[in-house]
């Protein structure tokens, strides 16, 4: 078969057209009656084989010849002559036979079998040649068109159709969705900014936000509309509950307080928390903070294990330590201004890691300043919304190569096509998977560095144990976790990632809130000399000049009618945030499923309809009589720890920690505020000063 292509006769182009047409035509009308025998070709099967490669090579040199003129004529004559029997028809039939006379050699020698390789497909080369890329003719077009088809049809099965599957739910959930949320609720009466294309209201809140931060406040403790400026300006347009969007995903934003108790005294799984962003989920996991069913329940016991209030009175002594070891510090700096942010920041560090670790302070420490990044990361990337760029990396292939490539078998563009749509979906997984901007990359690294942190503390108190220094774990928090970790019952025991995720939530959430509590405290009592002094008059009379005893600490009146102003004004948790898990009835609405609900305690604990025209004075008298008393048992509009099943459970050793080191400050200074102190309040996961809180102190 090699000598075929090879042979003087075949090269020559100086062939009658006609001629060699007709016994083209002649022969292959014959090849039906041999298709179904598998057999090696006979010599009539031969000479046609002879005629079709004299055709082809006829045909391909009146392309190439420099006289395009008379040959290139003959060439189109040709062709034209083979419209009778059809030439897509004689192309499948001639390639069929070729591989079938292929079966006759196969005892032949290996390097015979691959010259016959090499002149098969340098054949069908021509052939496709001949048939797609001639001179003209309707014939060349007819084969082009079938081909075509096919690998459209096939590219849009692999390609377009997945490609439109996603288009129509993308944009049902960024423009049908939204659309068809926001005419429902507007018939429900629940108005709210219009939607934005992708945006929703982001970047409305984000110029507001921008806008009320660019510059410092006057020294009021009116500080709603400067923290939440969006939500203070679209109560006032649209009423006390409206909606508002995240990007495509509605947020209802409720401020009546009936509505909310329903929400958060929710027992059905109605309500249900909502999932941390990608890095909140690095700073939480799924912790307490976020889980529900039997885990949540399971870590609620553990967690009121941990904090009974028999465990908080043998936490009292480490904790009046640590202050003690801070006012060492302070003795060398009286008179001057002290930066008490950052230094209540080192003590709640400190007992946190004495008290419910059994840590040094150092271990502590690193932990910290890793929450802390990440805490700053989460705050910078609150309002972006990100979306996969698809559109930039699906591909049709490249166009390089050569012109005259040609594929003409169907299984050839199955395989290319499928190849295609492969790639291009790996790209955009690989894009959207891998691809990591720079805050990506370093929430990463310190979510590691955090993990192994908490990891070698664990690691230490079970050598202890291994080792025989310790019969148990230890009754601290770390302990308990510890011991359920180890646990052998299946329904009680604990996996490493929740008691890691555990720890990193109690260090965030103890150090953040008793942190900004002791600082907005101390801020408040160095402006309000008066209610300064009632507190201190009350911690000479109960403790004298000892340390804050834990029954003591239960009788401070005053100082509790402080720290719940204080937490009325500047309340450590701003909002709070819960997902519709099905359609629900609210009060008179009806909300659909996965919605968020927004609740802005902020804007209830300064609402003058709530608390009165004074509402942003600093009065602690309003809690003379208890909580119930100054809210007229309206249970919703004081929840600086949130209300119901999922109320702080670390409540209470904040209040006590606060309480001791506000008690042992009261007894040894007299504090003012500094002159050059600037009022910059902001939300970083917790409501905190902008630019510290400077304090000068002064020894009794």
């Amino acid at each position: 078969m090699a000598s075929l292509l090879d042979s003087p006769s075949v090269a020559s182009p100086h062939l009658h057209s006609l001629e060699v047409v007709k016994d083209f035509a002649s022969a292959f009308a014959e090849l039906p009656k041999e298709m179904t025998h598998c057999r090696p070709l006979n010599e009539e099967h031969q000479g046609a084989l002879n005629r079709a490669a004299k055709l082809v090579c006829h045909v391909n040199s009146c392309r190439k010849t420099k006289n395009k003129g008379e040959d290139r004529d003959k060439g189109k004559g040709t062709l034209s002559k083979l419209r009778g029997v059809g030439v897509s028809n004689l192309y499948r039939g001639f390639i069929k036979v070729w591989n079938k006379g292929k079966t006759g050699v196969k005892k032949k020698t290996k390097a015979k079998n691959k010259t016959m390789e090499r002149s098969r497909q340098s054949l069908k080369i021509r052939v496709g040649l001949a048939l797609s890329l001639s001179v003209g003719g309707k014939e060349h077009k007819a084969v082009i068109v079938e081909v075509a088809m096919v690998a459209f049809l096939l590219t849009s099965l692999c390609v377009f159709f997945p490609l439109a599957i996603f288009i129509i739910k993308f944009l049902h959930k960024v423009w049908w969705t939204p659309i068809r949320v926001q005419y429902m609720m507007g018939l429900q009466g629940i108005k709210g900014p219009s939607y934005s294309f992708l945006h929703g209201s982001t970047k409305q809140i984000m110029n507001m936000r921008k806008e009320s931060f660019a510059t410092a406040m006057d020294l009021s403790h009116h500080i709603f509309p400067r923290i939440m400026p969006h939500i203070d300006a679209w109560i006032q347009l649209y009423g006390e509950n409206y909606l508002q969007w995240r990007g495509p995903q509605p947020q209802l934003v409720v401020t009546e307080t009936q509505l909310i108790k329903e929400i958060l005294n929710n027992k059905d799984g109605a309500f249900v928390k909502t999932k941390p962003s990608s890095y909140g989920k690095k700073l939480i996991g799924d912790g307490i903070v976020v889980t529900r069913g039997e885990k949540w329940s399971k870590l609620r016991k553990i967690s009121n294990y941990a904090f009974h209030a028999e465990n908080l009175k043998e936490m009292v002594p480490a904790m009046t330590a640590s202050v003690e070891t801070m006012l060492q510090r302070w003795r060398h700096r009286e008179g001057k201004a002290i930066e008490v942010y950052e230094e209540f920041k080192l003590l709640t560090s400190e007992i946190i890691s004495r008290t419910a670790f059994g840590s040094s302070y150092l271990e502590g420490k690193n932990i910290f300043d890793m929450l802390i990044k990440l805490s700053t990361i989460i705050s910078r990337n609150e309002f972006k919304i990100r979306f996969p760029g698809i559109g930039c990396y699906i591909s049709g292939g490249g166009s390089g190569g050569s012109k005259v490539e040609v594929k003409v078998e169907v299984l050839e563009i199955v395989v290319v096509v499928v190849m295609q749509a492969v790639v291009a979906a790996v790209a955009v997984v690989v894009w959207w998977k891998f691809v990591k901007s720079n805050d990506d990359t370093e929430s990463d690294r310190i979510e590691h560095v955090i993990r192994d942190l908490i990891i070698t503390m664990i690691q230490k108190r079970e050598e202890k144990v291994v080792q025989g220094k310790s019969d148990n774990y230890g009754s601290d928090f770390l302990g308990s976790l510890i011991k359920f970790y180890h646990d052998a019952d299946d329904n009680s025991n604990i996996s490493i990632d929740t008691v890691i995720d555990e720890c990193k939530i109690f260090y965030i959430a103890g150090q953040e809130t008793t942190n900004g509590l002791l600082a907005w405290s101390i801020f408040l009592l160095a402006i309000h000399s008066d209610w300064q002094e009632k507190a201190r008059k009350e911690v000479l009379e109960l403790f004298g000049q000892q340390n804050p005893s834990p029954e003591g600490i239960a009788r401070l009146k005053s100082m509790s009618m402080i720290l719940n102003e204080t937490l009325r004004l500047y309340s450590p948790a701003a909002n709070m945030w819960r997902k519709v898990e099905r359609e629900v009835r609210l009060g008179k609405l009806v909300l659909p499923a996965n919605m968020d609900v927004y609740i802005p305690s902020l804007a209830l604990h300064h609402d003058p309809n709530i608390w009165g025209k004074d509402a942003h004075l600093f009065k602690p008298e309003r809690f003379a009589e208890g909580v119930a008393k100054a809210t007229n048992n309206n249970t919703t509009a004081f929840i600086p720890f949130g209300l119901g099943p999922r109320m702080c459970v670390g409540l209470n050793f904040a209040a006590a920690e606060t309480k001791i080191a506000l008690s042992m400050i009261l007894q040894r200074y007299t504090f003012t505020l500094s002159p050059t102190y600037v009022h910059s309040p902001m939300q970083m996961l917790t409501i905190r000063p902008k630019h510290g809180i400077e304090v000068i102190f002064h020894a009794l």
